[in-house]
C-alpha cells in the first residue's frame, strides 16, 4: 500500500508545485494608443497633411474666357434649331484689358552686379536685372555674395600675386520682385 500512496503523494506534489505556472495566463492587455502629441512637429505634419487648414486662401486671378468650361450641348433627341439671322452691326472692338497685377514674390537667383560710374557694383540694378528674367517689373536685392576672380597667371608657380590678378564680383542672389 505504500507504493500506490507514494505515487499519489508524488503526483499531488508535482500537480501543486506545477499550479500557477502549468495554468494558462491571459495575454496582457493591449497597449493604448499613444495620445496625440500637441508639440511642434505634430503641428508641421498636420499642415502638409491638410494646408488649407492653417494657411489663408489667397486671392486667385479672375478665370478669363478661355478657362470657362464650355456651355453644355442640348439634348441629343432634339434636332438643333437654326438661328434667326440678323443684320445688326457687329459691336465696336473692346479695349485690351489691363494686364493682371502680378503678386509680389521673393526670388531666387544668380545676377551679377554691374559696375555703376565710379567702378562700385550696383547691385540694385543687378536686382532689377533678376526680376525682370523671372518676369517681374522691379525688385530690390535681399542677399548678396561676394566672390573673388582670379587670373590663371596666379597658377603659375613660384610667381609672386599682384594687386591686379583678382577681382572681386558681386552677386545678387535673392531679390523681392514686383
Amino acid at each position: 500500500m505504500t507504493a500506490p500512496l507514494l505515487i499519489r503523494a508524488a503526483v499531488a506534489i508535482m500537480f501543486a508545485a506545477a499550479g500557477p505556472a502549468g495554468a494558462q495566463t491571459s495575454p496582457p492587455p493591449p497597449e493604448p494608443p499613444p495620445r496625440e502629441n500637441p508639440g511642434l512637429v505634430n503641428e508641421i505634419g498636420k499642415l502638409l497633411t491638410n494646408p488649407s487648414s492653417l494657411l489663408p486662401d489667397f486671392a486667385k486671378p479672375d478665370r478669363s474666357k478661355t478657362d470657362m468650361p464650355a456651355p453644355e450641348a442640348p439634348p441629343a433627341s432634339q434636332p438643333p434649331q437654326p438661328q434667326p439671322q440678323q443684320a445688326a452691326p457687329s459691336p465696336p472692338p473692346s479695349a485690351p484689358s489691363p494686364a493682371a497685377p502680378t503678386i509680389p514674390a521673393m526670388v531666387n537667383g544668380r545676377q551679377v552686379c554691374p559696375a555703376s560710374a565710379n567702378g562700385a557694383p550696383d547691385c540694385a540694378a543687378g536686382a532689377v536685372i533678376l526680376c525682370r528674367a523671372k518676369g517681374y517689373r522691379d525688385g530690390r536685392s535681399l542677399a548678396i555674395d561676394a566672390t573673388e576672380k582670379c587670373s590663371a597667371k596666379l597658377l603659375i608657380p613660384g610667381r609672386a600675386r599682384q594687386p591686379d590678378d583678382c577681382r572681386t564680383e558681386n552677386f545678387v542672389t535673392r531679390a523681392w520682385c514686383q
